[in-house]
């Protein structure tokens, strides 16, 4: 799953993700109302990775992080995936085990970098 207010990084998401060449499938949300609405009605929709952008417009970072964990089984990981954030917030994210990936620079680094995430996962 990605959590994005911008649409623009879903697509970039979904072309990095085909890149893959994996058979992932992958739900999109733009808050985290809606994706803990799809996470909550369908446990089939319960993801094994969960990107989400730090920068998310009406709630803080953390705060969406924890209600996500609220909902959410043991086995999937909650990512930040964001461009650059403060040290401060990085330890913080330390602090409580979530993982941050920083957005990079072109789709084909993204891919590149999905793909070994997914692949060290299921190894």
């Amino acid at each position: 799953m990605l959590i994005d207010d911008d649409d623009d990084e879903h697509e970039i998401f979904r072309e990095a993700l085909s890149q893959t060449l994996l058979p992932v499938r992958c739900l999109f949300a733009f808050n985290c109302p809606t994706a803990i609405k799809l996470i909550s009605t369908d446990e089939k929709s319960i993801p094994e990775f969960i990107f989400m952008d730090w920068n998310l417009g009406g709630i803080q970072g953390m705060d969406c992080l924890n209600q996500l964990n609220r909902v959410i089984p043991d086995n999937c990981q909650l990512i930040v995936y964001s461009g650059l954030i403060s040290q401060q917030t990085l330890d913080e994210l330390k602090q409580y085990n979530y993982h941050f990936f920083q957005k990079p620079g072109s789709i084909k680094l993204l891919a590149k970098e999905l793909k070994l995430i997914f692949e060290t996962a299921c190894a």
